[in-house]
């Protein structure tokens, strides 16, 4: 049977029972179910204030993941990690304006943990220096549904500019379906620009007039 439910900074705390003891002369204690699943005794006082957050779980998990930063300070991941938070909140940096002032932030699972971000992302492939962060979805957030590893060639096909088209139920950029169909880009752009169909500016094969390729 729980008594009450406390809120702590980072889960409930259940009290289970009142125990027939006080701490520091006066304090009532209790038995309290942790949100990891451990019981333990505290002072009740303590936990309404939320100075007792936890078992002791959290306290362990934090030390952890400052000596997992700690050790990982150095790497392309961390680096990464830093970066990405400080183009979403410091307004003093230069890329500010085109993330955080956009309204792209980080989701709270990254934003406070190198050791979560590390563990949805993975490391880097091989060669690192080749990959960085890459959104998906251009105007989404740094999180895990919409985050991967990738070349700089993969990003730049996803830039805020790229005309992204709808064939057959399939979406893809304006040089993805460029280069599926033996188009040069900016002839399939200019297609689309003069009205043509979807299926016909893909499927119509490039005339050449004196040797020269036309739309």
């Amino acid at each position: 049977m729980i008594i009450k439910e406390y809120e702590s900074d980072i889960g409930k705390l259940q009290l289970i029972k009142i125990l027939d003891k006080r701490k520091r002369g006066y304090n009532r204690v209790g038995l309290f179910k942790c949100f990891c699943g451990n019981e333990f005794e505290t002072v009740i006082a303590d936990v309404k204030r939320r100075n007792t957050k936890s078992c002791g779980c959290y306290k362990t998990k934090y030390l952890k993941e400052r000596l997992t930063i700690h050790n990982k300070s150095k790497t392309t991941e961390f680096s990464t990690w830093s970066g990405m938070k400080n183009r979403c909140y410091n307004k003093n940096t230069k890329e500010y304006f085109r993330y955080g002032k956009r309204g792209i932030i980080v989701c709270d699972r990254w934003k406070y943990s190198f050791e979560n971000f590390l563990e949805d992302m993975g490391l880097k492939p091989e060669p690192k220096n080749k990959y960085s962060i890459h959104r998906i979805n251009n105007n989404g957030n740094y999180e895990k549904s919409n985050c991967k590893w990738a070349t700089g060639k993969e990003q730049n096909s996803n830039r805020r500019n790229t005309i992204f088209l709808e064939y057959n139920g399939e979406i893809k950029s304006n040089a993805e379906w460029a280069r599926e169909y033996n188009l040069l880009p900016y002839q399939l752009r200019h297609r689309i620009e003069l009205g043509w169909p979807i299926k016909k500016a893909l499927e119509t094969p490039i005339r050449k007039i004196n040797n020269v390729k036309t739309i």
